[in-house]
């Protein structure tokens, strides 16, 4: 048929090198990019975990700081019964030293004595033994109460 002609392109090698490598070349790039910035993202991420790590120890020493300055304080001033002006005096360091929930004077039987609240919270294990010399045990102790349905730790 006159007026119709088709035309055939064939492929050549030249062709087939560009397909193959151009995407290579364009892409090289990118995937440089892409290990570039997944270790970039690594590096912050490990920098803030070991920041995250240092803040929370720091934190932790000064709240444990502040609660043993408070029972110093109230050792310092002889509060080691259960009187009034006593019991007063213990509710000033919970009140005001953020860490501290409740103090309360703990009998040799394990038997609460007196709190700042003025709650019997029941008895509580003592963890550590003073006759062996472990004079950290002053603070230390484990309590279940009855009345309100809940475990309290108090170190």
């Amino acid at each position: 048929m006159p007026g119709m002609e088709f035309q055939v392109r064939a492929i050549t090698r030249r062709n087939i090198y560009a397909i193959v490598v151009g995407p290579v070349v364009a892409g090289a790039p990118m995937i440089a990019f892409n290990f570039w910035l997944e270790g970039l993202i690594d590096r912050q991420g490990e920098a803030e975990v070991g920041t995250v790590g240092i803040r929370a120890i720091a934190l932790a020493e000064a709240r444990v700081k502040d609660a043993v300055g408070a029972l110093d304080g109230l050792a310092a001033r002889g509060v080691n019964a259960c009187e009034p002006p006593q019991v007063e005096a213990m509710r000033y360091p919970a009140f005001s030293t953020i860490p501290v929930k409740e103090i309360a004077i703990v009998g040799p039987d394990a038997g609460t004595l007196c709190t700042d609240l003025g709650l019997p919270l029941g008895e509580r294990a003592i963890l550590g033994d003073r006759a062996k010399g472990d004079n950290s045990s002053n603070f230390v102790a484990d309590t279940k109460s009855e009345k309100f349905g809940f475990d309290v730790h108090i170190s």
